[in-house]
């Protein structure tokens, strides 16, 4: 079984702080918090993952997904191929090398 990520908006009053958030926020199910398999990063990631999703597909680099975890880019393919592993993300690779998670 394939699970999809997704955007999440949230539907309520936003205050200053959330404002400069931009709206965007990223979710982790519970079966991925408990997942004992998943390193601690490849949880965050998929919260990213589901923040920058729209209609089930993200498009960002590693690279950029790196930049912003603050780590360098083999960890985030280390845990790319975790949540792959575990069924809970499915990578696409397409022509020129783009990848889609």
């Amino acid at each position: 079984m394939t699970n999809h990520v997704y955007n999440h908006s949230a539907d309520h009053d936003m205050n200053a702080t959330e404002k400069e958030w931009k709206g965007s926020f990223g979710m982790i199910p519970s079966f991925i918090l408990d997942d004992e398999n998943l390193d601690e990063g490849a949880k965050t990631l998929y919260a990213r993952i589901s923040m920058y999703s729209s209609e089930g597909r993200c498009w960002a680099s590693n690279n950029h997904l790196a930049e912003k975890q603050k780590v360098k880019t083999r960890c985030i393919q280390n845990w790319l191929k975790q949540l792959a592993d575990s069924g809970y993300i499915e990578i696409e690779i397409y022509e020129h090398s783009k990848r889609n998670i």
